[in-house]
């Protein structure tokens, strides 16, 4: 490994995240959410933001 590669390596860059989640209505939605934070948190990302929306069903023409 070269002195430049080690740099590369070296450099810790932080993701910035938003959260973004669909309620179905699912019992344990919320508890996933919370999961996908932390999970994020672990990873070393910085959480920006959270959006939520509430549908009764998915649509196949909005997909993120």
């Amino acid at each position: 490994m070269t002195m430049t590669d080690k740099k590369i390596f070296d450099k810790k860059e932080v993701s910035q995240v938003l959260l973004v989640g669909i309620d179905l209505a699912q019992p344990d939605f919320y508890e996933s959410m919370e999961e996908l934070r932390e999970l994020t948190l672990t990873a070393g990302g910085n959480i920006v933001g959270q959006v939520i929306q509430k549908r009764r069903s998915i649509d196949k023409n909005h997909i993120l």
